[in-house]
This record gives structure tokens, sequence and C-alpha cells, in this order.
């Protein structure tokens, strides 16, 4: 039990730190203009607290039938103020409500005079993007959460410091293992009178036993670093009965993110190079020698949904620019793959797939643009 509080919590603490990376606004990325200073202006009404949600009169998003949204507007806010300000654009028009708690929300403000039943196909196109657009955010918090839970571990974990015996190498006895933290950046790994020394950034205060293959008599221990800026590293070692051999290193945490299953191979949640800061698995097996090597892939599969703030061009075959077709304004799409050096894949709401690159990080090639220009829902932390 106590195990699984120290894992809920430090995963929780991961989610914290995310989502305010994600909405905070990075000095150098204004520089590169990743960022521009009228998102910079928008990004006090992201704070809930600020929010006039509960003046009696006031709007949410005041000009939201006459003005496009921005996406410093919407990120950060809750689900259930993302779900008034969306219904307040119907609100505004006098629609019926039959939801008591919006009945009971927009009757409270003098503005609202409920007369007729207001159809999406009645509003303007300002309307119609906006209510797409704040959509799309409640849809992508409530998926984001979801992502995260599939991506927590469980595995035998064990606090630093404190020696343990489990036996790591299938001779039918028990190892003496300590992971002693001599300081915040450096740490020893003893087994029995053997000891390996290591270097970390910022080091979990537990280790993890793991058995990467069942069909092989070995357990493999895995020593997690938080890095700089949630930069993972996690450390993997194995006990032959002579000595403790490093396998080598992976992405991810084992608390979050490696995910082994006993059959030999397993996926890491790892950082993409391209396009944003955006995380995907990869594959990694162990060798003869029991180290640990990346499978190959021409493709890594994502699952991340966009918001389309610009038209873009997508290509249907990536060796044929001529064969393409238009992503329009307003339109909800995922990217479902990407190779991580230039191509990503889109799949739109009706499952047509087109690919487009990047050029430099974040430069929609055919567009000329960064890509924070033409997709809102991209997060850019450190």
């Amino acid at each position: 039990m106590r195990k699984r509080k120290v894992i809920l919590l430090i995963f929780i603490l991961f989610m914290l730190i995310t989502i305010v990376s994600c909405n905070s606004i990075d000095k150098d990325k204004v520089k590169k203009g990743l960022i521009n200073d009228k998102n910079i202006e928008n990004k006090k009404i992201s704070q809930t607290d600020e929010l006039p949600v509960k003046k009696e009169n006031s709007f949410i998003f005041p000009n939201s039938h006459i003005e496009k949204l921005t996406e410093q507007q919407l990120r950060g806010l809750s689900h259930e103020i993302l779900e008034y300000a969306r219904n307040e654009i119907f609100a505004r028009k006098g629609h019926i409500f039959k939801k008591e708690k919006y009945k009971n929300y927009f009757t409270k403000k003098s503005w609202y005079k409920p007369t007729t039943i207001v159809e999406f196909s009645s509003l303007n196109s300002i309307e119609k993007y906006n209510v797409k657009f704040i959509k799309f955010f409640e849809d992508l918090y409530s998926k984001s959460l979801e992502k995260h839970e599939n991506y927590k571990t469980n595995y035998d974990v064990y606090r630093c410091n404190k020696e343990v015996n489990v036996d790591i190498n299938g001779d039918g006895k028990t190892e003496r293992i300590l992971f002693k933290l001599e300081n915040m950046n450096s740490y020893k790994l003893y087994i029995n009178d053997l000891v390996i020394e290591g270097e970390l950034v910022y080091s979990s205060k537990y280790f993890a036993i793991v058995d990467i293959d069942k069909n092989d008599n070995f357990k493999e221990i895995i020593i997690s670093d938080y890095g700089p800026s949630d930069d993972y590293i996690s450390y993997f070692y194995y006990f032959d009965g002579e000595d403790i051999i490093k396998m080598g290193n992976t992405e991810g945490l084992f608390e979050y993110g490696i995910k082994i299953d006993g059959t030999g191979k397993f996926s890491v949640r790892t950082r993409g190079k391209i396009l944003q800061t955006w995380f995907f698995d990869k594959y990694y097996t162990l060798t003869k020698e029991h180290k640990l090597v990346e499978i190959p892939q021409d493709i890594y599969i994502t699952n991340y949904d966009v918001f389309v703030k610009k038209p873009i061009k997508l290509l249907r075959n990536r060796n044929n620019s001529d064969d393409y077709f238009v992503l329009h304004e307003g339109q909800k799409a995922t990217i479902v793959g990407t190779d991580d050096k230039e191509w990503c894949l889109i799949e739109t709401a009706t499952g047509e797939r087109g690919w487009f690159a990047v050029d430099n990080f974040s430069i929609i090639r055919s567009e000329g643009l960064h890509a924070y220009k033409i997709f809102a829902g991209l997060c850019y932390a450190d």
C-alpha cells in the first residue's frame, strides 16, 4: 500500500509539472517567435480565479460572438468553465437550456433572455469556430488524463539507503541489495560485496526490481533519474552471479512510462525530437548478452489531437508533393504517427490520412509557418 501511495504521489507531481509547463510563458520562446506578445497579454485570462464567472451579469468571454478565441485564453481553464464558456455562446442568443446546471447558471445573468432553441447551424462563423475550439479543449484535457493514467506502472519498489534481500539471478539465494544515494547527484549500487557507481541529475529515492524476460533466470534493477525539465532517464542493471553489469539506459521512469510484461521486449514512453513537446512509445529488446537494444521503427505511433487554426496541405504520399488535400480551419484532427525526423501523419475525423513535414523542429514546410500558428493544442514545455 505504501509503495502504491508513493507512485501515486509521484504521478500527481508529474501531472502538475506537465500542466504548468504547457501553460507557462517561456521568454526564450518569445525571442524565437514561438509565442507572440499578444498571446502573453491574453494569458492573464487563463487563470481560473481571475475569471468573472461568479459575478452575476458577467460573461466568461464577452466577445466570443465577434472575435475568435485564442489558445492562451482557453489553456488552464477547468473543464467546468470551458463548458459554461461554450454554452454561453448559445445563451447569448437566448437558448432555452434543458440541463438544470446550465439553466441555473444562466438565469442568474440579467442579459440572459431564454426565448428559443438555438441550433449550431444558426450561429455565425466566428461563434461556430469558438464552439468547436472550446469543445476541443474540453475533450483534450479528458483524453490527456486518460493517457497519463495508462502509463503508470506498478513494479516491486524499494527505498534507497535501505538494504533489501531478493534473489535476482535465479540461483535460489537472495542477494543483499542496497541503492545508496551519496548525494542528490551520485549513487552507489551494492549487490553483496560488489558496488557500481553512477551520476544523476535528480534521483528518485526509490529503485525498482523488474523481470524483463520471464524465460531467463534474471531480474533487473532500474534506477530512475528525473533529469532537468522532466527529461527522464532510467538505468538498467543485472547481476550474473559474479558482476554487476550495466545493461543500458532508456528514457522514462520505472513508475511511469516503462511498460514491462515479461516477454523480453518492452515499451518506453519517449520524448519526441520534432514538432512539439510530446511523447510516444519506443520499443526495446534484450540481446543474448543481456543488453538493451532499441527496435527500429519507420513510424512511431502517436495519438495527439490538434485543432486546425489555418488551412494546411497534407500529402497523401510522402514521395508525391502533387497528391494532396487541404485540412481546413476549424477541423479537429489527430496526429497518429511520426518518423521523429521530419514527417508527421495526420488523420481527419472522417478517417482520411495525410502527411506534413517540419523543418527546424517546428516549421511546417508546406506553409512556412511555426506549427503553433497552424495547430492549437500543441505543447511547448521545456
